[in-house]
């Protein structure tokens, strides 16, 4: 991708960001080097099992025959039903990409790839920033990346996309802009990584095609038809296994897992509806007051210590404005629009992470909507942080003080990864907890059973299969007699205050159905079988 002579001169910055992009990436996996195979979110828990299914069949799908029986009952949340099959509930790109790179290495790389493409994003990331601002830039940016709190917990969530989406962003970025040869090859790799950001997270297209559009308006010296249609080439190869794969799982190229049930993917659907289009641009009402409320929150509040440093920095930049070259100037406004869209765009909805919608936490929706946000802010970090320390003239002054702003920002950082609510070490601490309570219903529940359950599906599936309601009175608990008339079915809810008795007068009372007295789970916490309360052909009879 470089030039032989930018090779055999060796960027002591650039090894020694690589250094510690090594370390960190030990780092970013200690969940997958500390905790059992469970995730604590349902998009990460469907994500690896559907890679298991496509490593092992070639095809992302669980066989499910019972759901036509019952009204499409049986799936966790991040699930969807098709006809027969339990299918993926999100985009393909990850399971696909993951998948494929399983296939070839093994079942055990999977864990860890989102980590290994974090590290390499920090590495891009520097000669991206290093060509538009320089080489003191860069590597702070990438050095404030690798311990960015929102980067640096994200890439530990190593099957949730978006972290691998924002990495191929940068990668297909820098290689578009950094190479100084603007051959077809670049244009060819560009298309690729693109491609594969565009199938990761569809839904980010907007401004990605807005990005797209305006640096091709830049480098239109460099461009040629056949170079322009050498990026399409491989932009489309990459995307058209995505539409033969929602051909196959959802029986249309353009449906995907976000599809909602009720509009029965059994179905053909070959074109694209009005209601597809108006949801794929605005899939959320803009609301004012949501966005700017959750900008102060999880821009502002969350990250205080990187917002005061941005903000310095971009009143610096700002002032100094005259002095800032043509791509310093093009950065900052590429910076603030898509900032602006991707605020509106994800600000507006309310995201319900934690149990406890108050709590502004690093684990919330946002923070891994926003990563470009936080990312792209970092050289105007690096900017203040660099003016700074220009105030000391002693070099061991610039290298003592420059050191140990550094450390501090890592202890904030690692303080909000690691020891928070939603942190890292408790995490772990969960994950394991579900290990342990899964080996005990494993026990008390026969091979076949179906368990009911809310934000314990995530415990209990694969192993068993699950029908997800996330509110006490389900309405799928009048499809249930058919269900239990097949296998057994057990209710496990994640409340230890829940009452058994109180459930059965005041809920399933209406449905004909009762549960029993239960079996201990784990203290509080116990697991009851569903029960038809009585049949209506006695009822008949007795009258």
């Amino acid at each position: 991708m470089f030039s032989l002579k930018e090779k055999i001169n060796f960027d002591w910055r650039f090894l020694v960001l690589a250094s510690f992009a090594i370390v960190f990436f030990f780092v970013y996996s200690y969940l997958p080097l500390q905790a059992p195979e469970k995730f604590v979110s349902p998009d990460e828990t469907a994500n690896f099992v559907f890679i298991k299914n496509l490593i092992k069949d070639g095809i992302p799908r669980i066989y499910e025959p019972l759901n036509r029986e019952v009204d499409n009952l049986i799936h966790p949340r991040s699930i969807n039903v098709a006809g027969d099959y339990l299918v993926p509930g999100g985009f393909l790109g990850l399971i696909l990409i993951y998948g494929l790179l399983g296939k070839t290495f093994g079942l055990g790389v999977v864990s860890f790839l989102t980590p290994l493409f974090a590290i390499l994003a920090v590495l891009f990331f520097y000669y991206l920033i290093k060509k538009i601002f320089s080489a003191e830039v860069a590597f702070f940016s990438g050095l404030f990346l690798l311990i960015h709190p929102a980067w640096w917990y994200w890439s530990s969530q190593t099957l949730s996309n978006n972290v691998l989406f924002v990495s191929l962003v940068i990668i297909g970025l820098t290689i578009l802009i950094v190479r100084k040869k603007k051959n077809e090859l670049t244009f060819a790799l560009g298309g690729l990584f693109f491609s594969l950001a565009v199938a990761v997270r569809t839904s980010e297209i907007v401004w990605l095609t807005f990005l797209l559009l305006t640096l091709a308006l830049i480098f239109r010296k460099h461009l040629s038809w056949r170079k322009v249609f050498i990026f399409i080439f491989f932009f489309v190869l990459v995307i058209l296994p995505i539409f033969y794969y929602n051909q196959l799982l959802y029986q249309s190229p353009f449906a995907s897992g976000y599809s909602q049930l009720q509009e029965n993917l059994s179905s053909p659907r070959f074109f694209i509806s009005k209601v597809q289009i108006k949801h794929f641009f605005f899939p959320f009402e803009v609301v004012s007051d949501n966005f700017l409320k959750n900008f102060y929150n999880y821009f502002i509040s969350l990250f205080f210590f990187y917002f005061i440093l941005f903000v310095l920095g971009s009143l610096n930049f700002i002032f100094k404005l005259k002095r800032a070259s043509s791509a310093q100037k093009i950065y900052f406004v590429f910076f603030v629009i898509i900032s602006l869209y991707l605020v509106v765009y994800y600000g507006s909805w309310n995201f319900y992470d934690n149990l406890d919608p108050a709590k502004v936490t690093i684990g919330t929706s946002y923070v891994r909507y926003w990563l470009p946000i936080y990312i792209f802010s970092l050289p105007f970090v690096a900017l203040i942080f660099l003016a700074l320390l220009a105030i000391f003239k002693k070099r061991y002054l610039k290298l003592l003080i420059g050191g140990l702003a550094v450390l501090i920002l890592f202890v904030y950082s690692a303080n909000l990864v690691f020891p928070t609510e939603e942190g890292l070490l408790k995490i772990k601490e969960n994950l394991w907890d579900y290990q342990e309570k899964f080996e005990i219903i494993q026990r008390l529940t026969e091979s076949n059973a179906v368990i009911v359950a809310d934000r314990n599906d995530k415990t209990v599936f694969p192993e068993r299969r699950v029908v997800s309601c996330l509110i006490a009175d389900c309405p799928k608990f009048e499809s249930l007699p058919k269900l239990i008339a097949k296998v057994p079915v057990y209710y496990y809810p994640s409340s230890p205050n829940f009452k058994a008795e109180e459930f059965n007068q005041e809920i399933l009372v209406k449905y004909n159905l009762e549960i029993d007295e239960g079996q201990v789970v784990k203290d509080r916490e116990r697991i009851y079988q569903f029960k038809i309360k009585y049949q209506i052909s006695n009822i008949k009879n007795a009258n």
